[in-house]
Protein backbone atom coordinates (compact mmCIF):
# COMPACT_ATOMS: atom_id res chain seq x y z
CA UNK A 1 0.00 0.00 0.00
CA UNK A 2 2.85 2.35 0.71
CA UNK A 3 4.17 1.60 -2.95
CA UNK A 4 0.72 2.49 -4.19
CA UNK A 5 0.90 5.75 -2.40
CA UNK A 6 4.01 6.78 -4.17
CA UNK A 7 2.27 6.05 -7.38
CA UNK A 8 -0.93 7.93 -6.82
CA UNK A 9 0.32 10.77 -4.82
CA UNK A 10 -0.34 14.13 -6.91
CA UNK A 11 3.41 13.89 -7.72
CA UNK A 12 4.21 10.76 -8.34
CA UNK A 13 7.81 8.96 -7.31
CA UNK A 14 7.95 6.01 -9.45
CA UNK A 15 11.37 5.22 -8.42
CA UNK A 16 10.11 4.95 -4.17
CA UNK A 17 7.04 2.88 -5.70
CA UNK A 18 9.65 -0.16 -7.20
CA UNK A 19 11.28 0.45 -3.90
CA UNK A 20 8.65 -0.33 -1.84
CA UNK A 21 7.11 -3.13 -4.26
CA UNK A 22 10.75 -4.86 -4.25
CA UNK A 23 10.45 -5.46 -0.60
CA UNK A 24 6.67 -6.66 -0.80
CA UNK A 25 7.20 -9.13 -3.65
CA UNK A 26 9.91 -10.77 -1.41
CA UNK A 27 7.87 -10.77 1.98
CA UNK A 28 4.73 -12.41 -0.23
CA UNK A 29 6.48 -13.99 -3.35
CA UNK A 30 3.10 -16.04 -3.99
CA UNK A 31 0.54 -13.72 -5.32
CA UNK A 32 -0.66 -12.46 -8.68
CA UNK A 33 -1.47 -8.66 -7.75
CA UNK A 34 1.96 -8.18 -6.40
CA UNK A 35 3.45 -10.37 -9.68
CA UNK A 36 1.14 -7.86 -12.01
CA UNK A 37 2.40 -4.77 -10.15
CA UNK A 38 5.88 -5.61 -9.72
CA UNK A 39 6.25 -6.39 -13.60
CA UNK A 40 4.87 -3.04 -14.35
CA UNK A 41 7.19 -1.22 -11.97
CA UNK A 42 10.06 -2.69 -13.24
CA UNK A 43 9.13 -1.42 -17.00
CA UNK A 44 8.18 2.26 -15.55
CA UNK A 45 11.46 2.29 -14.08
CA UNK A 46 13.44 1.04 -17.38
CA UNK A 47 14.34 -2.20 -16.13
CA UNK A 48 13.37 -3.92 -18.85
CA UNK A 49 15.68 -7.11 -18.75
CA UNK A 50 14.85 -7.88 -15.41
CA UNK A 51 11.05 -7.18 -16.27
CA UNK A 52 11.25 -9.70 -18.78
CA UNK A 53 13.19 -12.36 -16.73
CA UNK A 54 10.96 -11.82 -13.73
CA UNK A 55 7.28 -12.03 -16.19
CA UNK A 56 8.82 -15.61 -17.45
CA UNK A 57 9.41 -16.89 -14.09
CA UNK A 58 6.08 -15.50 -12.89
CA UNK A 59 3.50 -16.51 -15.63
CA UNK A 60 2.20 -19.45 -13.41
CA UNK A 61 0.47 -16.81 -10.96
CA UNK A 62 -0.92 -14.55 -14.13
CA UNK A 63 -4.23 -14.56 -16.37
CA UNK A 64 -3.53 -14.53 -20.65
CA UNK A 65 -4.56 -11.19 -20.38
CA UNK A 66 -2.41 -9.54 -17.97
CA UNK A 67 0.76 -11.22 -19.30
CA UNK A 68 -0.23 -9.61 -22.83
CA UNK A 69 -0.58 -6.74 -21.22
CA UNK A 70 2.95 -6.91 -19.78
CA UNK A 71 4.40 -8.13 -23.02
CA UNK A 72 2.39 -5.11 -24.54
CA UNK A 73 4.34 -2.61 -22.28
CA UNK A 74 7.68 -4.26 -22.21
CA UNK A 75 7.56 -3.89 -26.43
CA UNK A 76 6.73 -0.18 -26.28
CA UNK A 77 9.14 0.80 -23.51
CA UNK A 78 11.91 -0.77 -25.56
CA UNK A 79 10.88 0.60 -28.96
CA UNK A 80 9.71 4.07 -27.56
CA UNK A 81 6.80 3.35 -29.44
CA UNK A 82 3.48 1.92 -28.70
CA UNK A 83 2.79 1.37 -32.34
CA UNK A 84 5.49 -1.64 -32.44
CA UNK A 85 2.63 -4.00 -30.51
CA UNK A 86 0.57 -3.87 -33.91
CA UNK A 87 2.90 -5.97 -36.29
CA UNK A 88 3.45 -8.04 -33.03
CA UNK A 89 -0.24 -8.39 -32.74
CA UNK A 90 -0.82 -8.83 -36.77
CA UNK A 91 2.14 -11.97 -36.37
CA UNK A 92 -0.26 -13.62 -33.46
CA UNK A 93 -3.24 -13.49 -35.65
CA UNK A 94 -1.16 -14.78 -38.71
CA UNK A 95 -0.18 -17.69 -37.00
CA UNK A 96 -4.46 -17.98 -35.38
CA UNK A 97 -6.55 -16.63 -37.86
CA UNK A 98 -9.73 -17.74 -35.78
CA UNK A 99 -8.39 -16.30 -32.71
CA UNK A 100 -10.92 -13.47 -31.35
CA UNK A 101 -9.02 -12.32 -28.71
CA UNK A 102 -6.51 -11.06 -31.47
CA UNK A 103 -9.00 -9.56 -33.46
CA UNK A 104 -10.04 -8.06 -29.95
CA UNK A 105 -6.80 -6.64 -28.83
CA UNK A 106 -6.27 -5.26 -32.85
CA UNK A 107 -9.93 -3.62 -31.65
CA UNK A 108 -8.54 -1.76 -28.89
CA UNK A 109 -4.76 -1.18 -29.45
CA UNK A 110 -6.43 0.90 -33.11
CA UNK A 111 -8.72 2.86 -30.65
CA UNK A 112 -6.27 3.46 -27.84
CA UNK A 113 -2.96 4.02 -29.60
CA UNK A 114 -3.55 4.86 -33.54
CA UNK A 115 -6.73 6.54 -32.18
CA UNK A 116 -8.67 5.16 -35.50
CA UNK A 117 -12.60 4.12 -34.70
CA UNK A 118 -12.95 2.75 -38.00
CA UNK A 119 -10.19 0.70 -38.11
CA UNK A 120 -11.13 -0.27 -34.61
CA UNK A 121 -14.51 -1.21 -35.46
CA UNK A 122 -13.78 -3.61 -38.36
CA UNK A 123 -11.31 -5.49 -36.00
CA UNK A 124 -14.08 -6.02 -33.52
CA UNK A 125 -16.64 -6.75 -36.00
CA UNK A 126 -14.70 -9.77 -36.84
CA UNK A 127 -13.51 -10.64 -33.19
CA UNK A 128 -17.40 -10.45 -32.42
CA UNK A 129 -18.43 -12.54 -35.34
CA UNK A 130 -15.67 -15.19 -34.07
CA UNK A 131 -16.98 -15.11 -30.69
CA UNK A 132 -20.55 -13.41 -29.76
CA UNK A 133 -21.09 -14.29 -26.43
CA UNK A 134 -17.54 -13.40 -25.45
CA UNK A 135 -17.96 -9.89 -22.54
CA UNK A 136 -14.75 -8.84 -24.00
CA UNK A 137 -16.11 -8.62 -27.22
CA UNK A 138 -19.62 -7.46 -26.70
CA UNK A 139 -18.66 -4.53 -24.75
CA UNK A 140 -16.03 -3.03 -27.00
CA UNK A 141 -17.91 -3.82 -30.09
CA UNK A 142 -20.93 -1.31 -28.86
CA UNK A 143 -17.89 1.25 -27.50
CA UNK A 144 -16.80 1.33 -30.75
CA UNK A 145 -19.83 1.27 -32.87
CA UNK A 146 -21.07 4.38 -30.69
CA UNK A 147 -17.68 6.45 -30.87
CA UNK A 148 -17.22 5.46 -34.88
CA UNK A 149 -20.95 7.40 -34.97
CA UNK A 150 -23.15 4.36 -36.15
CA UNK A 151 -25.15 5.90 -33.66
CA UNK A 152 -28.39 3.60 -35.90
CA UNK A 153 -26.29 0.36 -35.82
CA UNK A 154 -25.87 0.74 -31.51
CA UNK A 155 -29.39 1.38 -30.71
CA UNK A 156 -30.42 -1.90 -32.76
CA UNK A 157 -27.36 -3.97 -31.27
CA UNK A 158 -28.91 -2.69 -27.75
CA UNK A 159 -31.98 -4.61 -28.25
CA UNK A 160 -30.66 -7.95 -29.65
CA UNK A 161 -31.01 -10.92 -27.67
CA UNK A 162 -27.40 -11.42 -27.72
CA UNK A 163 -26.91 -8.34 -26.47
CA UNK A 164 -29.22 -8.39 -23.59
CA UNK A 165 -27.95 -12.43 -22.09
CA UNK A 166 -24.14 -11.25 -22.02
CA UNK A 167 -24.51 -7.88 -20.15
CA UNK A 168 -26.03 -7.64 -16.82
CA UNK A 169 -28.60 -4.32 -16.29
CA UNK A 170 -25.38 -2.15 -14.89
CA UNK A 171 -23.27 -2.57 -17.75
CA UNK A 172 -26.22 -1.97 -20.00
CA UNK A 173 -27.75 1.15 -18.31
CA UNK A 174 -23.79 2.49 -18.38
CA UNK A 175 -23.97 1.59 -22.33
CA UNK A 176 -26.76 3.14 -22.85
CA UNK A 177 -25.68 6.53 -20.67
CA UNK A 178 -22.38 6.65 -22.98
CA UNK A 179 -24.89 6.09 -26.28
CA UNK A 180 -26.93 9.41 -24.94
CA UNK A 181 -23.64 10.88 -23.74
CA UNK A 182 -21.51 10.74 -27.05
CA UNK A 183 -24.88 11.13 -29.14
CA UNK A 184 -25.34 14.99 -27.33
CA UNK A 185 -28.57 13.87 -25.84
CA UNK A 186 -27.78 15.49 -22.47
CA UNK A 187 -31.22 15.07 -21.32
CA UNK A 188 -31.54 11.84 -21.57
CA UNK A 189 -27.88 11.25 -20.69
CA UNK A 190 -28.44 12.92 -17.52
CA UNK A 191 -31.97 10.63 -16.96
CA UNK A 192 -30.10 7.66 -17.45
CA UNK A 193 -27.55 8.78 -14.73
CA UNK A 194 -30.21 9.02 -11.73
CA UNK A 195 -30.62 4.98 -11.96
CA UNK A 196 -29.53 4.11 -8.80
CA UNK A 197 -27.12 1.97 -9.73
CA UNK A 198 -25.30 4.87 -11.51
CA UNK A 199 -25.41 7.45 -8.60
CA UNK A 200 -22.02 6.50 -7.69
CA UNK A 201 -20.18 6.48 -10.57
CA UNK A 202 -17.69 9.26 -10.56
CA UNK A 203 -16.59 9.61 -13.89
CA UNK A 204 -20.09 9.04 -15.47
CA UNK A 205 -21.49 11.58 -13.03
CA UNK A 206 -19.06 14.54 -13.67
CA UNK A 207 -18.93 13.95 -17.34
CA UNK A 208 -22.39 14.28 -17.46
CA UNK A 209 -23.09 17.29 -15.55
CA UNK A 210 -19.99 18.77 -17.30
CA UNK A 211 -21.78 18.62 -20.47
CA UNK A 212 -24.96 20.30 -19.18
CA UNK A 213 -22.47 23.11 -17.79
CA UNK A 214 -23.30 22.78 -14.67
CA UNK A 215 -20.02 24.06 -12.28
CA UNK A 216 -21.66 23.57 -9.11
CA UNK A 217 -22.58 19.75 -8.99
CA UNK A 218 -19.07 18.87 -10.61
CA UNK A 219 -17.52 20.94 -7.92
CA UNK A 220 -20.19 19.23 -5.58
CA UNK A 221 -19.05 15.85 -6.66
CA UNK A 222 -15.34 16.24 -6.67
CA UNK A 223 -15.33 17.41 -3.33
CA UNK A 224 -17.51 14.39 -2.30
CA UNK A 225 -15.06 12.15 -4.10
CA UNK A 226 -11.97 13.66 -4.60
CA UNK A 227 -10.30 10.54 -5.95
CA UNK A 228 -13.46 9.42 -7.41
CA UNK A 229 -14.82 6.08 -7.05
CA UNK A 230 -13.82 3.41 -8.93
CA UNK A 231 -9.89 2.38 -9.62
CA UNK A 232 -7.46 4.67 -7.67
CA UNK A 233 -5.05 4.59 -10.36
CA UNK A 234 -7.72 5.85 -12.91
CA UNK A 235 -8.53 9.21 -11.04
CA UNK A 236 -5.55 11.41 -12.77
CA UNK A 237 -7.15 10.14 -16.19
CA UNK A 238 -10.36 10.63 -14.94
CA UNK A 239 -9.92 14.37 -13.96
CA UNK A 240 -8.37 14.79 -17.36
CA UNK A 241 -11.02 14.08 -19.22
CA UNK A 242 -13.35 16.39 -17.04
CA UNK A 243 -11.14 19.46 -16.98
CA UNK A 244 -11.21 18.60 -20.83
CA UNK A 245 -15.07 18.84 -21.37
CA UNK A 246 -15.18 22.18 -18.90
CA UNK A 247 -12.22 23.52 -21.12
CA UNK A 248 -9.86 23.98 -18.43
CA UNK A 249 -6.76 23.46 -19.95
CA UNK A 250 -3.90 24.12 -17.50
CA UNK A 251 -5.95 21.38 -14.89
CA UNK A 252 -6.24 18.66 -18.14
CA UNK A 253 -2.90 18.83 -18.95
CA UNK A 254 -1.99 18.87 -15.38
CA UNK A 255 -3.24 15.65 -14.99
CA UNK A 256 -2.17 14.47 -17.88
CA UNK A 257 1.64 14.48 -17.65
CA UNK A 258 0.89 13.21 -13.99
CA UNK A 259 -0.49 9.92 -15.24
CA UNK A 260 2.26 8.81 -16.81
CA UNK A 261 2.88 5.88 -15.02
CA UNK A 262 -0.72 4.95 -14.02
CA UNK A 263 -1.21 2.44 -16.49
CA UNK A 264 -4.05 4.67 -18.35
CA UNK A 265 -2.35 6.60 -20.77
CA UNK A 266 -3.80 4.45 -23.43
CA UNK A 267 -7.40 4.81 -22.37
CA UNK A 268 -7.21 8.67 -22.08
CA UNK A 269 -5.99 8.81 -26.15
CA UNK A 270 -8.63 6.79 -26.89
CA UNK A 271 -11.26 9.14 -25.72
CA UNK A 272 -12.95 11.68 -27.57
CA UNK A 273 -12.87 14.36 -24.72
CA UNK A 274 -9.18 14.88 -25.85
CA UNK A 275 -10.49 15.67 -29.51
CA UNK A 276 -10.19 19.43 -29.65
CA UNK A 277 -6.87 19.34 -28.10
CA UNK A 278 -5.20 16.81 -30.49
CA UNK A 279 -3.17 19.59 -32.62
CA UNK A 280 -1.92 21.81 -29.30
CA UNK A 281 1.85 21.31 -28.72
CA UNK A 282 1.60 20.51 -25.32
CA UNK A 283 -0.86 17.77 -26.10
CA UNK A 284 1.58 16.23 -28.91
CA UNK A 285 4.39 16.65 -26.41
CA UNK A 286 1.92 14.60 -24.16
CA UNK A 287 2.02 11.60 -26.86
CA UNK A 288 5.69 11.97 -27.46
CA UNK A 289 6.22 11.30 -23.89
CA UNK A 290 4.11 8.20 -23.72
CA UNK A 291 5.74 7.21 -26.57
CA UNK A 292 2.21 7.16 -28.95
CA UNK A 293 2.07 8.66 -32.19
CA UNK A 294 1.11 12.42 -33.31
CA UNK A 295 -1.97 11.02 -35.12
CA UNK A 296 -2.88 14.30 -36.38
CA UNK A 297 0.09 15.68 -38.13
Amino acid sequence: QYAVYFQTRPNPDIKKHLEHLTISQQLNPISWLQAMTYTRALIFNNKLKEAEEFLEKNKFQLNDHIIRQSEYKLIAFKNKDWTKVIPFLNEKLKNDPDNSFFYSELAVTCNSILNDNSAALAYIKKAYKLDSLNFRNVVPYFYMLVEDERYEEASKFMTSSNYNSVLNKKFKLKNLWYYHYLKGDLKEAQEVSKDSMLTNDYLLQVLTYAKLGDRKKVDSINKKHPHGTHNQLSWRINRAMLHAVLKDKDSMYYYLENSRFDDHVLIANGRSEFDPYRKEKRYKAFLRKNYLPVTSE
